[in-house]
């Protein structure tokens, strides 16, 4: 140091002392003094930067005071005045003050003195200056002027860019967050961002700066500070620096895709600036997207947005489902995100899966994952089926075959791999398929022939996340059947546990797991759709937190217990099952509390557990029947994914002078569903059961089902759904009966043709007249021309045993051989036996509607 840098610094600590310092603060009345005083403390700092080598902590409080003077907000300091600071650092040199510094930490940065006395505090006093000094440039600027911005813009921009070149070549140590390196990269790549950010608002060009040199050089520190927090902080950068120059940004800025919400309001206008934006992505080459996915990172977030918030008052979901219809009939977006998956898992074939964790790779991961994610919360809010079909026909393939692929097995259950955004891909892929079977269900007998259960128990059995777990097993739920593979379709114990486990926590905390309780306890009632799992399900502990559901009408709404009721309703079809709901403390009571709610939808599921639960049995002891002395008709039973075929019956059977009742007609709003649809059964003479997978799935249609055997009641299956075989309690009730087929354009006019005859036979049968079929009414069945059976159901009055008694019965088992069934038949009478016969044309068939009875004692020689 020179005589006059020593006088310079003297002269500094004469006016700063440290009283001085502890009181200085900028105030509108002493802004003129204090522009002084930073005007000083610049200049001075500039005469005497060689002295700063001896010692950066004596020159601490000046690049304090100046820090002071232009970033804390207050109160009682107008923008106005701050400005005029800023102006007067600008105009005596502060940038190039703070450039000449920063060089010489640099140096000791890159270069670290080894001989000098008190190195490491040195360095560490240079650093904290450096950062003051750095802020007072980048903290206020999105306060001020354009004017002030672009001069700070012109002195500093490329300072930051040549300093973060000069570190580029520092490796940092693993635990590196308070090091003066580390910190030094932190306040230049944050200068660097709010630049860049302020740039984008205003529309500011940066004068000699090289865009495609800066985004090599951010990309170099993304790699450089990959363990580092501060490796998000480069990626946001690239993404503004993509934003400066993006032929996009000419239309949306980053704050406008950052910000900008769907409402019900503005749906229009939305969906033509989604749509833009979407074509933009779809248009752009997947090359591009692959080498740079940062450029895209706002747009990928404007176009998903709109479908993963939940619904708001100013944002219904018929809103949102109006957009993503409407990205699904452009059809671009779907083809685009499945392509650039493809193309991102071909080149990891290609390089290894070792590039998953690569900066590059997994940020065009990031974009495709939000692309899945656009998808699996669409399909929660879509309604029609025909637009889910379209989406599940686009997605299925890919995501099963995914869903085998070890990479994306993987991810589920190694720890270093979960933090990439394949993770989250996989994730969304589970959710997609969840949805699919919750939301559409013709989707259901593709997933499983396609062994969509086998796939979420090896990844359930595999991965280490409970919501993984939790989405493996209610996608098996859905998918649960009681065909020919028996062992597949069972659930374990611990599968069961598990999942009620959730739900209890759930119960306790909504947050507990990714799905609410109310989805949680339907997926169980859909385990509980197959018989054998009802038993189980009461054994693992189901029955308290149902009833838990029920009597909380204040911490659960209206749809949670309704599904409560449901589950109950659901299980209540096996007898054992029947008799431990009713023995379990305070379900009855429960129910009837909520047996006149005001919700549908509660009211009807309440209705529908009692009714299993006492309610028929009571009404068919009473043989209590309101239309007694009316008119007989034929009844149409259906789920209502049925509905449109079901009424183009109803309106059929009609114009040929048949009367007809279907529930769309004859239930009034409020009234009793369940009563209705017993005086229904009980006033047909036949009834047409439209038969699907959603048919036996559904508490309603069993019920029905159940009480059109109960009262013996003809009727003619249909078959609503291609392909549905019918099995568990449905294929037990339809037993050989012929099914008409009438989804298969090819055969509709004749399966038609022979149902209006069957319909036009037990007319005549039923109710006689002169419509009356001439000849034998034994039961027969004739080939038609296309050798299908047409089934000729037996008329009762051709049976001798339709008179008899319960003991005759008995009497007649023992007579035949067949003793070993009188535990089984002791309930029967006469005409129960008649109606077993009208069903089954079989021994085996009989069998299976009597339930898995032992077969009659080996004959032994004696």
């Amino acid at each position: 140091m020179n005589t006059k840098q020593q006088q310079n610094l003297s002269f500094l600590h004469k006016r700063f002392t440290p009283k001085y310092m502890r009181n200085w603060v900028l105030q509108e009345d002493n802004l003129t003094n204090c522009l002084e005083d930073v005007g000083y403390a610049v200049r001075t700092l500039k005469a005497v930067q060689g002295a700063y080598a001896s010692g950066a902590e004596d020159y601490k409080p000046y690049f304090r005071l100046i820090y002071e003077s232009v970033v804390p907000v207050r109160d009682d300091v107008s923008q106005t005045a701050k400005e005029k600071v800023m102006q007067e650092l600008l105009d005596c040199g502060w940038v190039q003050v703070i450039n000449v510094y920063l060089k010489l930490l640099i140096e000791d940065v890159i270069n670290p003195p080894t001989n000098k006395e008190g190195a490491a505090l040195h360095l560490g006093a240079s650093c904290d200056n450096m950062v003051s000094a750095i802020d007072t440039l980048r903290h206020p600027i999105h306060l001020f002027s354009t004017d002030i911005v672009a001069q700070i813009f012109d002195l500093f921009y490329n300072i930051v860019i040549e300093s973060l070149q000069a570190l580029s070549v520092v490796e940092l140590p693993p635990d590196s967050r308070r090091t003066a390196p580390n910190r030094l990269m932190n306040v230049l790549i944050s200068a660097l961002l709010d630049f860049l950010q302020i740039a984008e608002m205003r529309r500011l060009k940066f004068k000699g700066s090289d865009t495609c040199s800066l985004e090599t050089l951010l990309q170099k520190y993304v790699i450089i500070l990959s363990k580092t927090p501060l490796q998000s902080l480069c990626l946001t950068a690239l993404s503004f620096l993509a934003s400066v120059e993006d032929e996009i940004q000419s239309r949306f800025s980053v704050r406008f895709l950052q910000t900008t919400k769907l409402t019900d309001d503005n749906k229009d206008q939305f969906m033509k600036d989604a749509l833009f934006v979407a074509q933009y992505l779809a248009t752009t080459s997947l090359e591009n997207h692959m080498k740079h996915p940062w450029r895209y990172q706002y747009e990928f977030g404007f176009v998903t947005r709109f479908a993963t918030g939940k619904p708001s008052k100013s944002c219904s979901i018929p809103t949102q489902r109006s957009v993503y219809e409407a990205m699904i009939k452009d059809g671009r977006w779907d083809t685009f995100i499945t392509g650039l998956y493809k193309k991102v898992m071909d080149y990891l074939d290609a390089n290894g899966d070792d590039k998953l964790l690569n900066p590059t790779v997994n940020t065009t991961l990031v974009n495709i994952y939000y692309g899945f994610l656009l998808t699996t919360n669409g399909v929660d809010i879509l309604k029609n089926s025909s637009t889910l079909q379209t989406v599940f026909n686009h997605y299925h393939s890919l995501v099963l075959s995914q869903l085998q692929v070890p990479r994306v097995i993987q991810v589920f259950h190694d720890e270093v791999l979960m933090g990439s955004a394949l993770y989250a891909i996989g994730r969304s892929m589970m959710m997609m398929v969840h949805n699919f079977t919750y939301r559409h269900e013709p989707s259901v007998p593709v997933l499983r022939e396609l062994g969509m259960i086998r796939i979420a128990r090896d990844i359930r059995a595999k991965a280490d996340i409970s919501n993984v777990k939790t989405t493996s097993l209610l996608i098996i739920a859905y998918l649960l059947d009681e065909g020919e593979d028996k062992e597949m379709m069972k659930m374990a114990d611990s599968e069961l546990k598990y999942l009620i486990a959730d739900l209890e926590k759930s119960l306790l905390s909504a947050t507990a797991s990714i799905f609410g309780p109310q989805e949680l306890i339907e997926g169980l009632t859909r385990i509980a759709v197959v018989d054998e799992n009802k038993s189980k399900l009461i054994d693992q502990g189901i029955l308290p937190l149902l009833v838990k559901s029920l009597k909380n009408s204040r911490k659960y709404d209206s749809s949670h217990q309704a599904a409560a009721a449901k589950a109950l309703w659901t299980l209540a079809f096996n007898d054992d099952s029947r008799q431990r709901i009713i023995d379990e403390k305070g379900c009855m009571n429960a129910l009837n509390n909520l047996k006149d709610s005001e919700n549908p939808k509660l009211k009807e599921a309440v209705a529908g557990a009692l009714w299993e639960l006492g309610g028929k049995s009571k009404r068919v002891e009473s043989n209590n029947f309101s239309g007694e002395g009316a008119e007989k008709h034929i009844m149409l039973s259906y789920n209502h994914e049925a509905q449109n075929e079901v009424l183009k019956m109803n309106t059929m059977l009609k114009n040929l002078g048949y009367k007809v009742w279907v529930d769309v007609e004859k239930i009034t709003e409020g009234g009793s569903t369940l009563e209705a649809m017993a005086d229904a059964i009980e006033g047909s003479y036949l009834v047409l059961i439209f038969f699907s997978e959603a048919y036996k799935k559904s508490a309603n249609c069993h019920s029905e089902a159940d009480y059109v055997f109960e009262k013996r009641k003809q009727f003619l299956p249909i078959q609503a759904q291609p392909g549905y075989k019918p099995d568990g309690w449905l294929g037990m009730l339809m037993g050989t009966r012929y099914r008409y087929t009438l989804v298969r354009p090819d055969r509709y006019e004749a399966e038609m043709n022979k149902l209006l005859q069957q319909i036009q036979q037990i007319t005549s049968s039923e109710l006689g007249g002169a419509a009356a079929v001439e000849g034998s009414t034994a039961a027969a069945t004739s080939i038609s021309s296309e050798g299908a059976p047409v089934f000729k159901p037996p008329v009762a009055k051709d049976f001798e045993c339709k008179t008899w008694t319960h003991q005759k019965v008995a009497q007649w088992l023992s007579e035949n051989n067949l003793s070993h069934l009188k535990e089984v038949m002791k309930d029967f009478d006469g005409p129960l036996l008649v109606e077993l016969v009208k069903i089954s044309t079989d021994v085996s068939t009989l069998y299976g509607l009597l339930g898995k009875v032992p077969g009659p004692p080996a004959q032994t020689d004696h």
